[in-house]
């Protein structure tokens, strides 16, 4: 059995601390206590304060949640690489452990208090980074064995986009400095870090179907979508063509769509293409370590949260959609609310969503409540509310469709007596004009029209 000497030395020898002298290290190492745990042993428990920080130094370890109901426990992925980082979500508001840990052999653990960590920290912020180095790299590692999970077990898959023409009609884009703040990422930042930064980001231009990024190749920093409509998938080779695993979906929002920490910068997490014209920014990652560099106090900040933009990718793979259940939307918001809830407040509007979502009635609501936590919440909860509207906004479209219909059929029924039935057709064709703009449509075989005019007849069957 190594002892904790060997383990710690095996721990200084790692690239992330290159450049910081021994005696920098000396506080942190002194502060480590060696963990040893029989199989069977319970490491944490989900929703109790994450008290401890750990990197497994040898055996492994499964996770396990609540499910969105907390009547059963949902089994996750497990951990068995050295240096894997447990409890990490101590160093996250409201520092409770995100699921149950327990190992599958005898194992042995490095081990530091989050509050010696934190004075650590506060003393040396350059350390703080190093460590939180670590700590990311272990989570992205974590993020890919979810996201081969995923695409394993894939049951449909879906060919790449072809790009097309780009309309000349291209809509307006805002100023870096605008779109960075109007982030959930980076609006927490004062407006002189934001200001650094997007004085550095380069505007780009995408044409519909055309890749922004691909999944596992290196970036030059964080990509940020500033307008526009994109879709994130996970790639899988079947045989020697290229196959897509839908994962997300971005439609209006500004977000980060692409980069996560690598040893040498960023790389992309997702496959991105452009769904409709997109603007985005790329803040280069030359720009984020000279800044982080120089302020190490709000660069760890930075970590910080790209440790929080982690812990929300995991939870969105966590959370899978079911298409064999009656409601799909109810159980995929009730998903990734339940994956993420030992980091939002007993008391969020976030729970309410799920509920407001099982009828018709209420589908209005459940969208406002997810706009105004989106708007006004804590960070993590803004950050579960825009992945919720992304993730069901199909749902939104219908539902916004679905009202407009309404109010078609209510322009009718309400007509003034004065008008002629033409007017009246007119404010009917409209508000249907009106409603098709609200999904995600497109007309094709214009070409195929007849030269003369006459009437096209649109029916539609509304469940």
């Amino acid at each position: 059995m190594p002892n904790r000497e060997s383990l710690l030395d095996d721990v200084a020898r790692l690239g992330v601390w290159d450049g910081l002298s021994p005696g920098r290290l000396k506080p942190l190492f002194e502060s480590a206590e060696l963990v040893t745990l029989a199989k069977g042993d319970l490491l944490f428990e989900q929703f109790h304060p994450a008290s401890r920080c750990y990197l497994l130094m040898s055996g492994s370890a499964t996770q396990s949640m609540s499910s969105a109901t907390r009547t059963e426990k949902v089994q996750l992925e497990s951990i068995d690489w050295p240096c894997a980082a447990l409890g990490w979500s101590g160093f996250l508001p409201p520092g409770r452990y995100g699921a149950t840990t327990e190992v599958r052999e005898e194992t042995t653990l490095l081990a530091w208090s989050h509050d010696d960590l934190l004075s650590l920290f506060y003393a040396d912020p350059q350390l703080g980074i190093r460590f939180l180095n670590l700590v990311l790299d272990s989570v992205v590692r974590q993020l890919g064995v979810l996201r081969e999970q995923r695409v394993g077990t894939a049951a449909a898959t879906l060919e790449p986009p072809e790009v097309e023409p780009l309309d000349e009609r291209r809509p307006v884009v805002g100023r870096a400095d605008s779109c960075l703040s109007r982030s959930a990422f980076f609006a927490p930042f004062d407006d002189d870090v934001v200001e650094e930064l997007a004085s550095a980001a380069k505007l780009e231009s995408w044409q519909p179907g055309e890749r922004i990024a691909r999944q596992g190749e290196a970036l030059d920093g964080i990509v940020l979508l500033a307008r526009g409509r994109c879709n994130l998938f996970f790639e899988r080779a079947d045989g020697d063509q290229q196959r897509l695993v839908p994962f997300r979906r971005l439609h209006n929002r500004i977000a980060i769509v692409a980069g996560v920490p690598d040893r040498e910068g960023f790389v992309a997490e997702a496959s991105v293409y452009a769904e409709s014209h997109c603007w985005t920014y790329r803040v280069p990652a030359t720009a984020i370590a000279a800044f982080r560099d120089r302020d190490p106090e709000t660069g760890r900040a930075l970590q910080q949260r790209m440790l929080a933009r982690l812990a929300g990718l995991i939870g969105s793979l966590r959370a899978v959609r079911d298409p064999t259940e009656a409601e799909p939307e109810v159980a995929l918001v009730a998903g990734i609310v339940a994956n993420s809830q030992a980091r939002i407040p007993v008391t969020s509007d976030l729970y309410k969503v799920p509920h407001l979502l099982s009828h018709r009635l209420t589908i209005g609501n459940a969208f406002a409540t997810l706009e105004k936590v989106a708007e006004t919440g804590r960070y993590h909860e803004r950050i579960l509310a825009s992945r919720s509207i992304d993730a069901i906004a199909n749902l939104a479209a219908e539902d916004a469709f679905y009202r407009q219909v309404i109010e078609a059929c209510e322009a009718v029924v309400s007509a003034d007596d004065s008008l002629t039935a033409r007017q009246i057709r007119d404010d009917c064709d409209a508000a249907v004009a009106r409603a098709f703009d609200e999904l995600d449509c497109r007309i094709v075989g214009e070409e195929r029209l007849p030269d003369d005019g006459g009437n096209i007849f649109i029916l539609n069957h509304l469940g």
